[in-house]
């Protein structure tokens, strides 16, 4: 693990909206798109300002199916390789379901889906 792998999840998830000149006015969703699970960008910013993960290679640690919706249609998806994980910006999504699960956690040492890692 080298130092520069570790990033704060809000600072770089500002960051690649910044690249891609997404306002955070302009989230409409915030979770996963299988399960349902989700939060509004006030709560994500809650969970994921202390949050600093290793996203070069080794283990996922992010929730992989983890989505954020802009009202322009775009959104962002988890990327991943070998263990090292990154934000992608994607065209419009496709269906959108809802969940009585709350989301608390983005994050797990060992990743997951946003239903697993809020389950437990």
């Amino acid at each position: 693990m080298k130092d520069d792998d570790i990033v704060n999840f809000l600072e770089e998830t500002k960051g690649v909206m910044s690249e891609h000149y997404i306002k955070a006015s302009e989230v409409v969703f915030v979770g996963s798109f299988a399960s349902g699970i989700s939060c509004s960008w006030r709560r994500f910013r809650e969970i994921a300002a202390d949050l600093y993960y290793d996203s070069g290679y080794g283990t996922e640690q992010i929730a992989y199916d983890l989505k954020i919706v802009f009202s322009d249609g775009r959104y962002m998806q988890r990327g991943g390789h070998d263990g090292k994980e990154w934000w992608e910006v994607c065209g419009v999504p496709k269906d959108i379901k809802k969940s009585d699960v709350r989301m608390t956690k983005v994050h797990d040492r060992y990743g997951g889906s946003l239903r697993t890692i809020n389950e437990k």
